[in-house]
């Protein structure tokens, strides 16, 4: 059971992204930042601008609205300018300069290696420009709309854009971008739909994603099996042991009485059902309408690394001979593994969980940046 138990847990589901998602973007002065990844379909029927049934690989929609601009911010001779022409200074032909809106886009860039791949090495150094001729779209927002929009009109007054994504070849990792080719910074919120039409009832799930719910289904179950034997074995040596788990009689539980090891195992199959079983209900309301349920997803993931470091513990004190050769567990002899195992879980937990989010983005440059040769 413990084997099946960690095999069982390093094959468990990782949460992937997309997608309904809303958030608020600052954009430095000529500057461009990623908000969101997400891997569309393909389909080869398709052609450059229409696909067969007019169903399109991926669908995009974003909704832009409340839009801050931050002139006082800027330094230097953008900032005086921006200053002048906000007070309507007058110009050479004595007529008063009207205030020049922001200029901010929308841009659109895919895996292909002159496109997200190239300007990551250099996104910090790399201006709007930079960033618009990598992109594969790029759409320009009407800063009127965006900025006289609150979050409740922002289906009718806001910027809307709505575009397809067709792929020919292959599923391709797209990242969405906000992109300020102002000299000062701007502020915008924003609410987007990502999907995969071709994928029916799955079609709000990334590509990297499709059919999670079925592994993650499977393997609830398998765990929720795993738990029902490992809770008829510990009854068994409970009985053993001299009572029962219900029997209280004045004394502490009689399960305190069974051997250390034996409840170990039987909290690491707790924690494995109990993270599967969030997982289950993270990706089922995922696909059902792509939002994503977070407070699952972070107690599916503490509770799996926690069965994870159970087990490892488990597994030392074997490899010590604290379990098989001894009636009882020494712990203050095993202070130091136990503590170290514990921190690696937490660090792991950490890493796992940012690995996940909308943050990062190390893992996808480092498959399509690293060249033959090199480690």
């Amino acid at each position: 059971a413990m084997a099946a138990a960690a095999g069982l847990m390093a094959a468990g589901p990782t949460a992937a992204r997309a997608k309904h998602i809303e958030g608020r973007v600052r954009l430095a002065a000529k500057q461009a930042r990623v908000v969101t990844k997400f891997c569309f379909d393909f389909n080869k029927e398709c052609g450059k601008d229409h696909c067969p049934d007019n169903v399109p690989p991926g669908m995009l929609h974003i909704d832009i609205f409340d839009g801050q601009r931050f002139d006082e911010s800027s330094s230097g001779a953008a900032a005086a300018a921006a200053a002048a022409t906000a007070s309507g200074a007058a110009g050479p032909a004595g007529q008063k300069s009207k205030t020049v809106d922001p200029e901010v886009y929308v841009a659109m860039l895919d895996d292909e290696y002159f496109s997200f791949p190239e300007v990551s090495q250099v996104w910090g150094e790399a201006n709007c420009t930079e960033v618009r001729h990598a992109a594969k779209k790029s759409f320009k927002l009407d800063w009127h709309k965006v900025a006289s929009a609150s979050p409740a009109t922002r289906h009718s007054s806001g910027e809307n854009v709505t575009t397809r994504v067709i792929e020919h070849l292959r599923p391709r990792w797209w990242y969405i971008a906000f992109v300020s080719c102002s000299a000062y910074e701007v502020d915008v919120s924003y609410r987007m739909h990502l999907e995969n039409p071709l994928q029916g009832w799955q079609r709000e799930l990334s590509m990297d994603a499709v059919g999670v719910l079925w592994a993650s289904l499977l393997l609830s179950g398998l765990f929720g099996w795993l738990l029902s034997k490992q809770l008829a074995s510990l009854r068994a040596w409970s009985v053993g042991a001299g009572g029962s788990l219900e029997e209280w009689k004045g004394k502490p539980r009689r399960w305190l009485r069974l051997h250390p090891a034996i409840l170990l195992l039987s909290a690491a199959a707790v924690l494995a059902a109990a993270g599967e079983g969030a997982w289950l209900l993270h990706f089922w309301v995922w696909q059902a309408g792509g939002a994503l349920a977070e407070l699952s997803a972070v107690v599916a993931r503490a509770a799996l690394v926690g069965g994870r470091t159970v087990l490892s513990i488990l597994l030392m004190l074997l490899a010590k001979g604290q379990v098989v050769c001894t009636p009882d567990i020494a712990w203050d002899e095993n202070r130091e593994v136990v503590g170290g195992l514990v921190m690696f879980g937490v660090i792991s937990f950490g890493l796992e969980s940012w690995g996940e989010s909308e943050f990062r983005n190390s893992t996808t440059e480092y498959i399509y940046d690293t060249r033959p040769g090199s480690a």
